[in-house]
């Protein structure tokens, strides 16, 4: 039987306290399980530590071009880097800020 997001995350804080993954690292994993990836892929590699590089800020600009309205947790797992970088992306590389429910050019 299939555990939701929210069934995982409550048992393993129960087994890790503040050791548990977060959120965003319960929801790659289980897209990575969903689609029938090996777990070994994701787990300990950190091959992309040079992570504001330009290749990225164009696909993030892309991403935002075709929907404004696009949530910072999407970004992050389509993209495949963490919450703090895609905002920091937006915000420092792209000089973006929400606005209304969009990202719009701060002023």
């Amino acid at each position: 039987a299939c555990c939701s997001c929210m069934e995982i995350m409550q048992e393993q804080h129960k087994a890790f306290q503040d050791n548990a993954l977060s959120k965003f690292q319960v929801y790659k994993l289980i897209k990575t399980v969903q689609s029938g990836d090996n777990l070994s892929a994701i787990l300990g590699s950190h091959d992309h530590k040079t992570v504001r590089r330009q290749e990225l800020i164009a696909a993030v600009r892309k991403s935002l071009d075709a929907d404004r309205r696009t949530i910072i947790a999407d970004l992050a797992m389509e993209h495949d880097i963490s919450y703090g970088t895609i905002a920091k992306i937006m915000h420092k590389e792209l000089g973006l800020v929400k606005k209304s429910a969009r990202w719009v050019l701060g002023t």
